[in-house]
């Protein structure tokens, strides 16, 4: 498991390639933890997705999904992400522990 991982969450497998490509809704409503350099993993939900706006970039990479996070809950504003890589490093899909039934990994059926 990953160092200073929130207790209680699991995480879950990888998207498919599709459920990260720009227009792809698969990952809206699914909860995510990222790995903020200065503050470490900090809890979150996908709450929408970047329909075809490819101007919105983070670095090289067009942004794929805006995501509110335990640190910008009260400030109602979401952070823009590109989810492109850095799967199990950077980012993860979670859910409670408590679950029954672990959901497959998100795509774009």
């Amino acid at each position: 498991m990953l160092a200073e991982f929130p207790s209680g969450l699991v995480q879950l497998p990888a998207p498919d390639a599709s459920a990260l490509e720009v227009g792809s809704n698969a990952l809206v409503g699914m909860a995510i933890c990222f790995n903020w350099t200065a503050v470490g993993w900090c809890v979150g939900e996908v709450v929408r997705a970047n329909d075809s706006d490819r101007r919105c970039k983070i670095d090289d990479g067009v942004v794929n999904y805006y995501v509110r996070t335990t640190r910008s809950m009260t400030r109602r504003r979401s952070t823009c992400l590109s989810l492109i890589g850095g799967y199990g490093k950077e980012w993860v899909l979670v859910q409670d522990e408590s679950a029954e039934d672990a959901p497959a990994a998100a795509s774009d059926k």
